[in-house]
């Protein structure tokens, strides 16, 4: 696969300004505006009150001589911009390329001693069309084929940037534009010109066609709408604020938590996403929930159910350890939810919050109660969906 990328500045619109504008030569002053053209009595049309060859118009350049302390002389460029002498530096870079251009010799003017040598190097390089032409001609090759860096795509040759167009560094002809970043002999970054896929060092790659990152193997894709596929996946310490999918059956860990109830005296250990656990009665608890998800409802005989399990330990008995096993169930295996838990239609299907649970320590036979030593729990919510 080959990567690459066109780049070209057009410079047509800087060359006809520079080339339209006059330069004035090395003067001593700053040469007086004439006016254009002036309105008749009558308010009619403007008439011509100077040579247009003197007029001074927008672009025109000038050089301004200064004597310094010690005898020499100082070199200041001017352009004539929006009415006013102003420095070179200062307006836009179509009126002042001509002065400011990276020409060697252009560059020396600031340093001459000789008004001579100055004059020459003006009347040179910049009055003369030519050369200005010439100069905007090698930055249009310069731009439609750039190198930055010294690295030449061998290992230990250093950094490279490249956009060329229709020659090579070496100025060889291409047989297609390239658009790269090298360091040494390892590509960082690259653009493949006939599938405009962006390639991310040698794995990795911007797929335009389906707007995702994947590895060049297709065994990672990031799509655009979140998803991340992957052929396996290693974490460490994750954090996940929705739902888990495995053979197509969705859950979701609701709650955790530990408490004892010894002798009536309910004591909170720990909890996780629980607001608070009350004893209603013998070996019965409400579990409030701090952060209440939504879980998707089905319906059984005109009411609405939703899916709630709940697993751990507990035990009425300490003595040696912990004795005599409870189960642990909760309401909402038997309640519906219709008038207990706020609901919702969310994309057509009937949602309820569960808000809180009742939870049951009993015996083997489910027909007694008992008050736990300890019980840790956790609960499990299924047949729930991701909604925006």
């Amino acid at each position: 696969m080959s990567c690459g990328f066109t780049a070209s500045i057009e410079l047509t619109n800087i060359q006809d300004t520079i080339l339209s504008s006059a330069y004035l030569g090395i003067q001593d002053s700053l040469p007086e505006t004439v006016p254009a053209t002036v309105i008749t009595e009558d308010g009619t049309a403007p008439i011509t009150t100077a040579d247009p060859g003197q007029r001074i118009i927008k672009g025109d350049q000038v050089v301004l001589r200064a004597k310094n302390d010690d005898g020499t002389y100082s070199y200041v460029p001017y352009v004539y911009y929006n009415g006013s002498w102003q420095s070179a530096d200062s307006v836009p870079l179509q009126y002042s390329l001509a002065l400011t251009n990276t020409i060697s010799d252009v560059l020396t003017v600031a340093n001459a001693k000789d008004s001579i040598q100055a004059y020459n190097i003006f009347t040179n390089l910049l009055v003369s069309k030519t050369a200005i032409t010439d100069q905007l001609a090698a930055a249009k090759a310069f731009i439609k084929n750039l190198k930055v860096g010294s690295g030449t795509g061998i290992a230990d040759s250093g950094f490279r940037f490249r956009a060329m167009q229709d020659m090579d560094e070496n100025g060889q002809p291409l047989s297609e534009p390239v658009f790269d970043i090298f360091y040494g002999d390892k590509q960082l970054f690259k653009v493949d010109i006939d599938s405009g896929e962006i390639c991310f060092g040698s794995s990795f790659l911007y797929q335009p066609q389906s707007d995702s990152i994947r590895t060049k193997d297709g065994k990672t894709v990031i799509r655009s709408d979140g998803v991340i596929e992957a052929q396996s996946l290693v974490t460490h310490n994750a954090t996940l604020d929705g739902y888990l999918v495995t053979n197509d059956v969705p859950f979701q860990i609701a709650c955790a938590g530990n408490f004892g109830a010894k002798d009536g005296n309910l004591t909170l250990i720990s909890a996780k996403n629980i607001s608070s656990i009350t004893r209603d009665d013998k070996g019965i608890f409400t579990v409030k929930l701090s952060n209440a998800p939504w879980v998707l409802c089905h319906a059984l005989s005109g009411y609405n159910y939703i899916d709630v399990q709940i697993v751990g330990n507990s035990h009425d008995t300490f003595s040696n350890g912990f004795q005599n096993v409870q189960i642990l169930t909760d309401n909402w295996v038997r309640n519906y939810v219709d008038g207990r838990l706020p609901t919702k239609t969310i994309n057509g299907s009937l949602y309820a919050q569960l808000t809180y649970m009742t939870v049951y320590c009993c015996d083997n036979n489910n027909d007694a109660y008992y008050d736990p030593v300890e019980c840790q729990f956790m609960v499990f919510i299924t047949e729930t969906k991701v909604f925006q």
